[in-house]
């Protein structure tokens, strides 16, 4: 067995698709190609949205912050790049294709982190289109920082995929770092606390910049089957039993439970102190519940 490789996961048991690959890989790679072409639809939809002059397709809300084009082209690279990882070209035309789109990432999200450090106009924020200052983006062009350092794991993540530091995957934790990026503007947005979106900087960063930053991050995570993440999520024993159930289940539930109060209380259904009680209540029986089932499930096994 793999000295990394969760009890479950023996070579024994593994499951081979037609061309003798273990399944977890084929959907490990068919997870990750996916989500690749959802940030990469996301992408071209900002691309287009700046092209035709239509503000809906680069912010997803009338009046919210825009996805800046230099942040548009980078998500669609990245996708690109991490697709040619995960269904590689003959030869080493996918080797080459990553290697120049993520330092190109590398180099534009570099350039931007270095502009909002120091204060320097590199003169690349409007490289293609021009953009005007608002109050969520005082820096006409440029993209927030927290997107230049999301940016610059998720490139960093794709140069060093499959690449081990004492036995670590450095690319599965900058794609969690992507993820949680992402992932906070989400909620930022959900629970209207745009705070989380800006991270106490004057640039915020766009809805369709969160989803994608988390679906990349996601995507990253999914590309490498060897990534512990993917091994427990794909082990056939107790532990993926577990994980399988509970890692999906604390990711929606409980913003879902803290949604569903914050907005009961803004439509006066109740007040703050019966919120957080149905808050609590909502999620101990769900919690409880897939619990008690995924326990069940573990005693049979």
């Amino acid at each position: 067995a793999h000295p990394d490789r969760p009890s479950g996961a023996r070579n024994g048991d593994a499951v081979l698709d037609g061309s003798g690959q273990p399944t977890s890989w084929l959907t490990s790679n068919l997870v990750a190609l996916g989500l690749a072409g959802l940030v990469a639809i996301v992408a071209a939809g900002v691309l287009v949205g700046w092209a035709l002059g239509w503000p809906l397709l680069t912010s997803w809300s009338a009046g919210a912050v825009q996805t800046k084009v230099n942040a548009g082209i980078c998500l669609l690279l990245l996708a690109v790049a991490l697709a040619s990882v995960v269904a590689p070209l003959p030869g080493r035309a996918s080797q080459v294709l990553a290697v120049g789109l993520g330092l190109i990432v590398v180099a534009v999200a570099g350039a931007t982190l270095f502009e909002h450090l120091s204060g320097v106009d590199l003169g690349i924020d409007q490289a293609f289109v021009t953009d005007r200052a608002s109050a969520s983006s005082p820096h006409p062009g440029r993209f927030a920082v927290q997107t230049s350092i999301a940016f610059l794991s998720a490139a960093l993540a794709l140069l060093a995929m499959g690449r081990t530091v004492r036995r670590v995957y450095p690319s599965e934790i900058l794609g969690i770092v992507c993820g949680c990026i992402g992932g906070v503007g989400v909620l930022g947005y959900m629970f209207g606390a745009t705070a989380l979106a800006s991270a106490s900087s004057a640039s915020q960063v766009s809805i369709p910049t969160s989803c994608a930053l988390a679906l990349l991050g996601t995507a990253v995570i999914t590309a490498n089957p060897e990534h512990r993440v993917v091994r427990l999520l794909s082990d056939p024993g107790a532990a993926g039993q577990v994980i399988r159930v509970f890692l999906p289940s604390a990711i929606l539930v409980v913003p879902a439970g803290a949604w569903l109060r914050l907005w009961g209380e803004r439509a006066g259904l109740y007040d703050e102190t019966i919120g957080l009680t149905l808050m609590v209540a909502f999620e101990a029986l769900i919690l409880t519940s897939i619990g008690a089932w995924t326990t069940l499930r573990v005693q049979r096994l």
